[in-house]
């Protein structure tokens, strides 16, 4: 019966991934000839079960998006795509994105749709970039869509070679497909590198999750977490079953000495800290702390599924107090968070139940969480 379920949910992954296409909103014979091919073999890899057809149904889905983005440059999907890529503009003139006002982004760049995120004053998304610079300067050498076109694909390859090809389907269908193909935001590329550090250990996964927090912040929540593991199996100050001293390195399942404990967390800080500050170095203020720091805190405006949705019905609850239990919450979640499990890839999900925005930023979490059965070893819980 598991089986079954699975290969109806990956059938399900794989349709929303072929599907994603259609958001392009570009229409031409080879493409439409190209998403065809794709349901085909969707509906193949569903009742044969073989790789194969997972990875044409992948060449072609991926073939129509390429020709979709290379042929007819389909404009900014999103108003943060142009805030990038306006932002990308300056960075590429020298001119710091964090210090300059932005009005020019949407005439310069402007979306496809005309819908603008709505923000707590007019001036927001004007006066605040909200994004860390390594996102912008990406956009300053790759062009968004084939960014995440690009990101898309390798997932798959890496996925592939590590036997998990139907785990990339499961991703598309929680959170992959349409960010996959758009480019309106970046955060498939967040979300490809927080999928690679779960299948390292130490020092490297926690500086893989700061690059990923690099381009968006959400993998930035996951390292109190993290460091916390690093504390754990504190021994007593008694001898040990051996006799021997606390402090004595034991063969087995002994805890790790104090100072070895205290090196390695010194170490998961450290490298963290200076994986995430080389991208945003040039730019480091108080204005940029403001704008990459403080929407994690100050979500930008009352719009998605939070109960801030209360006010959107007239309950006069001020913004402030969403920011004070998205900070409450998000510590106690750390406080009983207990380490080296599972739970930490989804803890941080739960506080987006009371920010002040949420635009469903909460599935990051979820299908990081589920990647985790996949790709974790078992000696990591």
């Amino acid at each position: 019966m598991r089986k079954e379920v699975e290969r109806v949910v990956v059938f399900l992954g794989a349709l929303a991934f072929v599907n994603g296409i259609l958001s392009l909103e570009v229409g031409s014979l080879v493409i439409y000839l190209f998403y065809i091919l794709g349901l085909v073999f969707a509906f193949l890899y569903l009742v044969k079960d073989d790789k194969r057809f997972a990875d044409l149904l992948v060449f072609f889905t991926f073939a129509a998006a390429f020709t979709a983005v290379s042929v007819y440059r389909v404009p900014s999907q999103t108003d943060e795509e142009s805030l990038v890529l306006y932002a990308a503009y300056l960075f590429r003139h020298g001119v710091d994105p964090y210090t300059t006002n932005l009005i020019d982004a949407y005439r310069m760049f402007p979306v496809a749709e005309p819908v603008v995120t709505a923000t707590l004053s007019p001036n927001y998304y004007v006066n605040v970039l909200g994004y860390p610079a390594l996102y912008f300067e990406i956009a300053s050498v790759v062009y968004p869509q084939i960014a995440t076109l690009v990101t898309t694909f390798l997932l798959y390859l890496f996925l592939r070679w590590k036997g998990k090809e139907k785990l990339f389907f499961i991703v598309m269908l929680i959170e992959g497909s349409y960010m996959a193909f758009t480019g309106g935001a970046f955060d498939i590329i967040s979300l490809a590198i927080a999928i690679v550090a779960l299948t390292t250990k130490g020092w490297a996964r926690t500086s893989l999750m700061a690059l990923s927090g690099d381009i968006k912040q959400y993998t930035l929540l996951y390292l109190p977490f993290m460091w916390k593991d690093c504390l754990r199996g504190v021994p007593s100050k008694a001898p040990n079953a051996s006799g021997g001293h606390p402090h004595t390195p034991n063969v087995g399942g002994t805890p790790t000495p104090p100072m070895l404990k205290l090196k390695e967390l010194a170490k998961n800080v450290a490298i963290p800290l200076t994986v995430f500050l080389i991208p945003n170095l040039p730019f480091i203020s108080l204005g940029w702390a403001f704008d990459v720091l403080g929407p994690l805190t100050q979500p930008i405006a009352n719009q998605g599924t939070s109960l801030s949705l209360l006010n959107m019905i007239g309950v006069p609850i001020p913004h402030i107090a969403y920011t004070v239990a998205f900070l409450t919450l998000y510590i106690a979640l750390l406080v009983l968070y207990k380490r080296n499990t599972k739970w930490k890839w989804v803890l941080p999900a739960f506080i987006w139940i009371v920010s002040w925005r949420d635009l469903n930023y909460f599935l990051f979490y979820i299908t990081v969480w589920v990647s985790s059965y996949e790709l974790e070893s078992v000696n990591d819980d």
